[in-house]
């Protein structure tokens, strides 16, 4: 990996002195990782992750999001190593651990709604056709709120180097409802109380010095703001995880016609941007 360096500013580095311009450093990225992302949906990323269209539906015909695998891709490869056991609690519809094993990591997901497992697996199925690393995908069903009993019964492992999902945002979309679906859940304080037991968890399988990710924002309900990107970092810090970093996710959100009069008249903004929270294990 070369490293072009303009001499103008004094740093020091492993007890070195060096000199950087944080204009002219190309790291593996093609640029310096700033605190605000701004990435497109790569086609051929996406079309490891979903081969059929960028959109999945509920049996309502509601949108279900689905994360971007260029910034899923960014996040294994500054905070993970290669080789690293790599965990998504939630699944998000395959991303996380299809990038993971597309990134040389060995990729885990789990989700409660067996239909969305189904989902990942034959995903699986079709890139194992061409892709020898698809073999390092493994897919569970259960209940993220055991995901300690899960990964050592289903995988046959103790602990793992890295966490990155995004979570539930409460009931703000709709999901299959199944035992376990903390989604189902109507009280927004009973909401977090079972988050944290999630979270507390991983805590005690993620290794020492290792990383977890979890890509949130806020969000509205009956005319009140909800702090869910807060709520999530006071948890990790209950849980025992110190703050690690913070980045500003830009989100391409396609326009809805009459909704930007809308927003003015409530004088609120409308959302174009995610927070990826990251923590280490301490």
């Amino acid at each position: 990996m070369s490293k072009k360096i303009n001499f103008v500013n004094r740093s020091v580095m492993d007890g070195k002195k060096i000199i950087l311009s944080h204009e002219t450093i190309k790291d593996s990225f093609g640029e310096m990782v700033y605190s605000v992302w701004n990435l497109t949906k790569s086609k051929n990323l996406m079309g490891l992750v979903n081969d059929k269209s960028e959109n999945r539906y509920t049996e309502e015909g509601d949108t279900l999001s689905e994360l971007n695998p260029d910034t899923v891709k960014r996040c294994i490869e500054i905070w993970s190593d290669k080789g690293d056991l790599v965990l998504d609690p939630f699944l998000n519809r395959g991303t996380t651990p299809i990038m993971s094993a597309y990134l040389g990591r060995i990729g885990l997901g789990n989700d409660v709604v067996q239909e969305y497992v189904d989902e990942v697996l034959q995903q699986k199925e079709r890139l194992l056709e061409k892709n020898s690393w698809a073999k390092n995908i493994h897919i569970s069903c259960g209940d993220a709120r055991k995901i300690d009993k899960i990964i050592k019964e289903e995988f046959v492992i103790d602990k793992v180097e890295y966490v990155i999902s995004s979570p539930p945002f409460w009931n703000v979309e709709k999901y299959v409802s199944a035992e376990g679906q903390i989604s189902d859940i109507s009280d927004y304080n009973e909401f977090l109380r079972d988050y944290e037991v999630i979270v507390k968890k991983l805590y005690d399988i993620i290794k020492p010095d290792k990383f977890a990710t979890f890509i949130v924002n806020d969000f509205r309900r009956n005319g009140k703001y909800i702090w869910f990107s807060g709520d999530t970092i006071k948890i990790f810090l209950k849980c025992g995880f110190e703050l690690h970093d913070i980045v500003i996710n830009v989100v391409r959100t396609p326009h809805i016609s009459g909704i930007g009069d809308a927003i003015m008249k409530r004088k609120q903004t409308l959302k174009y941007h995610e927070y990826v929270l990251t923590f280490k294990r301490t």
